[in-house]
């Protein structure tokens, strides 16, 4: 029996949750990135956008501020300077969703402004209410995530997550922000042990019964260190992306964007062989 499939819209870009894997495209204009491809060079950011969208990204995510641990906090000003320009820039050379990572409020204003479709926060909704309410007055969308960077967790992750993003879903309803605004992240690697973010990927299927599209942001992420350096983690993501597809999974954001993009295809067929648009 097909799934009746009710589409969404951001800023004029629709996403039909269930009927395809979208594919999310890290763009860092961040010079401390983890990753290691961070740069502060317009030209050579604009074609990294350019080799995404020829890849298959379906959105673009835009980023100047390392949220590693340990990482070096910059000005608003040093991050609004990094990302808008690019943002105005992918906005007039592509036709694709743009997302800002940012868990800055005026940062965020300034990039929705610019033409961001989506805001996301990886802090666990620190900006709380004022947050929430200029999501609101934009109709962007928002991704919440389960950050447990100031917990111990030692009980069920779970649970935590899953407490944790309805605690988030509940600020931003008080405020305006409708349910179909709302993706949910689960975190992996803020504040999560190894052992429970592989736990967490494993049980992705209880963050997606709370009845939002859900992102899984694993992408060469230091749990899969077991591999060795960044540059080997690519199979152990891939092995991530199809369990999480598999447990319903809507969003995959990557640094790794071809790639991804031939194994969502793939799990799609086997996975979602019943779906309608």
């Amino acid at each position: 029996m097909k799934k009746q499939l009710i589409p969404v819209n951001f800023g004029g870009f629709g996403f039909i949750w269930g009927f395809k894997t979208y594919v999310m495209g890290i763009v860092n204009a961040s010079v401390e990135s983890f990753s290691s491809d961070g740069t502060d060079d317009l030209d050579k950011l604009l074609t990294r956008v350019g080799q995404a969208v020829a890849d298959g990204a379906d959105i673009i995510d835009v980023g100047g501020l390392s949220t590693r641990p340990g990482f070096k906090e910059i000005s608003v000003e040093e991050e609004k300077g990094r990302i808008i320009p690019l943002i105005k820039e992918i906005r007039c050379a592509f036709d694709i969703a743009v997302s800002c990572d940012t868990y800055r409020v005026k940062t965020a204003e300034e990039a929705l402004k610019s033409g961001a479709n989506i805001i996301n926060d990886v802090s666990g909704l620190s900006g709380g209410k004022e947050m929430a309410k200029l999501i609101a007055s934009y109709d962007a969308g928002i991704v919440l995530t389960a950050n447990q960077r100031e917990q111990t967790i030692e009980d069920d992750i779970c649970d935590a997550v899953i407490n944790d993003l309805n605690r988030q879903i509940e600020i931003c309803r008080a405020c305006g922000v409708k349910d179909q605004q709302i993706i949910l992240d689960p975190g992996i690697g803020f504040g999560k042990s190894v052992e429970q973010n592989y736990e967490l990927i494993g049980e992705i299927d209880r963050i997606k019964a709370l009845g939002f599209p859900v992102l899984l942001g694993v992408s060469n992420k230091s749990f899969l260190s077991m591999f060795g350096d960044v540059s080997e983690r690519k199979e152990g993501n891939q092995a991530c992306h199809v369990i999480g597809i598999s447990k319903g999974v809507d969003i995959l954001r990557v640094h790794d964007v071809r790639e991804t993009v031939k194994t969502a295809i793939v799990a799609d067929i086997i996975l979602r062989p019943d779906e309608d648009a």
